[in-house]
């Protein structure tokens, strides 16, 4: 449990920081170069590309390729074709993968979809894998999704291929309910018993709302089997302001031995000129004195344009004033694209800020983003970044169809990058998310609740990928 609570102030904490203007759009790229810098250098090495091929405005085929340092050459490695409906909706996504002896591409895994006739949402995914042995398809997993009359979803459950018994079984399912303006009443999660052959309780969280519709409470429940009955975990209340904007945000874990919530952690936002939010604080709960300690702090400052130029971090020093601990500063170019992120840590002992990652954008004439390069884990004795990559985008000129945008106001992930096994998101509205390699391979999907969700990802290997929801896709690193 305090693992757990842990992580959640960690996650918090890293969410104040991370409010910055990544506000981009990419572009139907033809090819996608990926470089690494040699260290200690300026060289780039190019490592591999993407080739897109597009009809219709739809990506129809994805090729991945390495480059082979012995021949100069490009070696295939990856290939995803897609099928589409009328309504420019994928069905199919069919991955293969190159057999470097046999020199032609086998089956690996296919995904189908489905969606219902009303207005084109999704309702089954089916995930297959190529069994070598039989050369046929076997069914691995599928989801199935209902919507209400309104459109809300009301059910997402997954089923999971059982080999004993040679078909798909039920794994668990999510239940959704709303209130009569559709708004997010609560969820239950349960797992199917295959022993009992049924349904059994998991978690439930409960949403209540203002009059303006601001959420103002979420609390969640955790099912005992020894009491059969749900048992509260913990819940978070929040506070807004006259112009609707959250002035604070409380966390509390119930208590069993009390028999009431308790404070645990508090997040305190000030605004400025224009809605602004100037400074975060976040606060614990100090249980021996029964008042809030100060935990961290941030400071935001903008430009002309409300646009964020930097953001400063303290921590609390009980013994002394706030202690810096690391900043972030934004640069963008005279249309307003964000062209430089660069993140400093505090330095106590040589007194002084000093990097730790740093990120390079370019864009063309259209604003697409055509180029970024990534720079990670400074280091002081090389006096350069451990880690320097560089990614190309060849983007055609005035061709717009199949725009991503990346808006980190709808949609934000964090920590990113990451060195652990959670990754968060926080998002404005529920959606369906799927997540990619560099190379294209759909290695997780899911469903997002408004609010903060959680992503298991330590059987993830290190390297850059893709999160993509029903309206935007952002980049994530795992370091």
């Amino acid at each position: 449990m305090k693992k757990i609570l842990l992580l959640l102030t960690l996650v918090f904490t890293f969410y104040l920081f991370a409010q910055g203007n990544d506000n981009m759009k990419y572009c139907n790229a033809d090819t996608i170069n990926y470089y690494e810098y040699i260290t200690g250098s300026s060289f780039k090495q190019i490592k591999e590309r993407e080739i897109n091929t597009y009809k219709n405005g739809n990506n129809v085929e994805y090729l991945n390729q390495k480059w082979n340092e012995s021949t100069l050459e490009f070696d295939n490695f990856g290939r995803n074709t897609y099928q589409y409906n009328d309504n420019g909706d994928r069905t199919e996504s069919l991955v293969q993968k190159w057999d470097v002896i046999g020199k032609k591409w086998v089956n690996s895994n296919r995904y189908k979809f489905t969606y219902n006739n009303k207005n084109n949402k999704e309702i089954e995914r089916s995930y297959f894998i190529w069994q070598v042995a039989t050369k046929k398809w076997q069914h691995n997993n599928r989801n199935l999704t209902e919507y209400d009359a309104d459109d809300n979803l009301t059910s997402y459950t997954s089923e999971n291929y059982i080999t004993k018994f040679d078909t798909l079984g039920f794994s668990s399912r999510q239940l959704n309910t709303y209130y009569s303006n559709n708004k997010l009443k609560q969820i239950e999660y349960q797992n199917f018993d295959p022993t009992l052959v049924d349904w059994v309780n998991a978690n439930l969280i409960n949403y209540n709302y203002d009059a303006n519709n601001l959420l103002i409470e979420n609390a969640t429940k955790s099912w005992s089997t020894t009491l059969n009955a749900y048992v509260n975990n913990n819940r978070r209340t929040n506070q807004y302001d006259a112009n609707n904007l959250e002035l604070e945000s409380k966390l509390e874990v119930w208590n069993p031995t009390l028999g009431v919530f308790v404070n645990k952690n508090l997040i305190v936002s000030i605004y400025g000129n224009k809605n602004t939010r100037v400074k975060a604080y976040q606060l614990e709960w100090n249980i021996t004195f029964n008042v809030w300690d100060s935990f961290s702090k941030t400071e935001y400052f903008y430009n002309a344009n409300l646009k964020t130029d930097s953001a400063l971090a303290y921590l609390w020093n009980i013994t002394g004033p706030w202690t810096k601990w690391n900043k972030t500063l934004y640069t963008y170019d005279l249309r307003g694209s964000l062209t430089n992120r660069l993140e400093l840590d505090w330095n106590s002992t040589d007194n002084k800020y000093q990097n730790r990652n740093k990120t390079k954008y370019d864009y063309n004439k259209d604003t697409f983003l055509i180029a970024e390069e990534t720079f990670y884990r400074w280091d002081a004795s090389l006096n350069d970044y451990e880690n320097k990559s560089r990614i190309e985008y060849s983007c055609p000129e005035n061709k717009n169809t199949g725009l991503l945008n990346i808006e980190n106001d709808l949609f934000s992930i964090f920590p990113n990058p990451t060195t652990g096994n959670i990754l968060n998101a926080m998002v404005l509205n529920p959606t369906f998310y799927e997540i990619y390699t560099a190379m294209g391979t759909l290695v997780s999907d899911g469903f997002f609740e408004k609010g903060t969700n959680s992503i298991e990802i330590s059987r993830f290997t290190k390297g850059i990928y893709f999160i993509k929801t029903q309206t935007s896709t952002q980049k994530i690193i795992i370091q």
